[in-house]
């Protein structure tokens, strides 16, 4: 499916981790409004656990949505760029509800799974878009509750 996607990509991006016996997978395709190449950037991650649509929906929003809206390549953004969550149920065993130390796992499974497909996007992206400079770096910022826009105050 990952190579199936590819439009203007030459590398498909796959990514995946395990959270105890539940697995999330996904892959992603294309980054960058860079023309006449127009690229939009679709994600689909997939996880084996039980998860309620709504828990599901507050999972992604919680642990994919940050680092997605965080990917900028060349300053656009297209109006069609998705990320989809899908949970198969077919690890079987009781639902995964938020608050319990599985909900924790998948919740870094989630984490993790997201932000390698966010690092190929943006590695594969600065190609694309022919970024003079080829470097990628990750700014980590811990204890900012109380700056205005940084998410604490």
């Amino acid at each position: 499916f990952a190579r199936a996607i590819m439009t203007t990509d030459t590398l498909s991006k796959e990514a995946r981790a395990e959270a105890g016996r539940i697995r999330v997978g996904g892959c992603a395709k294309g980054v960058g409004m860079v023309s006449p190449d127009l690229a939009t950037m679709l994600a689909f991650l997939t996880t084996d656990a039980r998860v309620a649509p709504e828990h599901l929906r507050a999972l992604a929003r919680a642990t994919l949505e940050p680092r997605f809206e965080a990917l900028t390549v060349d300053g656009c953004r297209s109006t069609n760029d998705t990320v989809l969550v899908f949970a198969s149920g077919a690890a079987g065993g009781d639902p995964v509800e938020p608050g319990t130390r599985a909900w924790s796992a998948l919740e870094e499974a989630f984490v993790r799974a997201g932000s390698s497909l966010v690092a190929q996007l943006a590695r594969l992206g600065a190609y694309a878009a022919g970024s003079p400079t080829r470097e990628q770096f990750e700014v980590k910022v811990m204890d900012l509750a109380g700056v205005a826009g940084a998410g604490g105050g």
